[in-house]
């Protein structure tokens, strides 16, 4: 900028912008027009016929989404668990805006989502019902749930909580996993993605898990009396494994999360005197922990029957799917 003379722009110093603009929004703004490019000449490079596009819902994706879609290829944008983690607004009605104007290249072709709910919420939002299909989830298959149940073992002495990270809210969950230490007897596991940002000195109250085992092994390790997730794919393996589920989410917004349905059989809590109460009534109440894995099973049953029972099904649809002559 100084090279170039423009360090200083109709009056305004460059450098005293740059550190708020670090932390700004508008810093997404070079990466994906860079993004958008290097998609657009890697469709052209490679001319493939259909791109399967992962995390379409974030600014990454709809960029990587234009490229291709700009050089005539045909995309479908499959459901990722961040859907779960966005709110409404967020996450559905700012692709439909998209999609009703100049820059539907934004929006994939065909979009792929796991079940009715997530299907009835795009067409809610004036989606076409040909650009959006129910395929299912894998995960969410009866066999599948059924193939984690294991053998329990005990390698070590059980603990009041297991907290999961994710991608996204990991930081805010590992510092709930601290302050819970206070009180209760803590094992915090990163997600994979995250494992080097956490580090921490284990002691008799808190344990930071990184070993690479199943969450099955995780949870047959520590035998826990309840855990505590903020994003939706952990949350079926832990009702599948009859443990008491808490829903903590990252903010005050209104979620996508199928566990967390209007009427919820999975406490959504935040502040930790709420979380705190819970586990020391899971802890001390034998019904009521046992009533509480009833529900868990039931809320289970319900996801799998509104969309595991569909897994796969129609996935040769989107498989076949050819693109429109041009």
């Amino acid at each position: 900028a100084r090279s170039n003379r423009c360090w200083n722009f109709c009056g305004v110093s460059v450098e005293e912008v740059m550190a708020p603009i670090a932390l700004h929004a508008f810093r997404e703004i070079p990466k994906n027009l860079y993004t958008e490019r290097c998609s657009y000449r890697a469709a052209r490079h490679l001319t493939p016929t259909t791109l399967y596009i992962p995390v379409f819902e974030l600014l990454e994706g709809r960029a990587i989404t234009k490229g291709h879609k700009t050089a005539k290829v045909q995309t479908v944008g499959i459901q990722h668990g961040i859907m779960y983690s966005l709110q409404v607004t967020r996450a559905i009605s700012s692709l439909a805006v998209l999609n009703n104007n100049s820059n539907s290249t934004l929006v994939p072709d065909l979009i792929a989502v796991e079940g009715k709910v997530t299907e009835n919420l795009f067409l809610r939002y004036g989606f076409q019902e040909s650009t959006i299909l129910t395929v299912g989830a894998p995960r969410l298959e009866p066999s599948n749930l059924e193939s984690m149940i294991a053998p329990t073992i005990v390698r070590k002495d059980p603990v009041d909580i297991v907290i999961f990270g994710d991608l996204y809210s990991s930081s805010n969950l590992f510092n709930l996993s601290k302050i819970l230490a206070e009180h209760l007897i803590v094992v915090f596991r990163p997600h994979p993605a995250k494992d080097s940002f956490f580090i921490s000195k284990n002691n008799q109250r808190f344990t930071i898990e990184q070993e690479n085992i199943s969450t099955t092994e995780l949870i047959n390790t520590y035998q826990p009396i309840a855990a505590l997730y903020c994003m939706s794919g952990i949350a079926l393996e832990i009702l599948e494994l009859e443990i008491p589920l808490i829903f903590s989410p990252s903010n005050e917004y209104p979620l996508l999360n199928p566990v967390i349905p209007e009427v919820s059989r999975v406490p959504t809590l935040q502040n930790v005197d709420d979380i705190v109460r819970e586990l020391m009534q899971l802890k001390h109440d034998p019904s009521y922990q046992s009533l509480r894995k009833i529900a868990g099973r039931e809320c289970l049953g319900e996801l799998v029957k509104d969309t595991g029972n569909e897994a796969c099904r129609n996935l040769t649809k989107v498989i076949d799917f050819e693109p429109e002559e041009v």
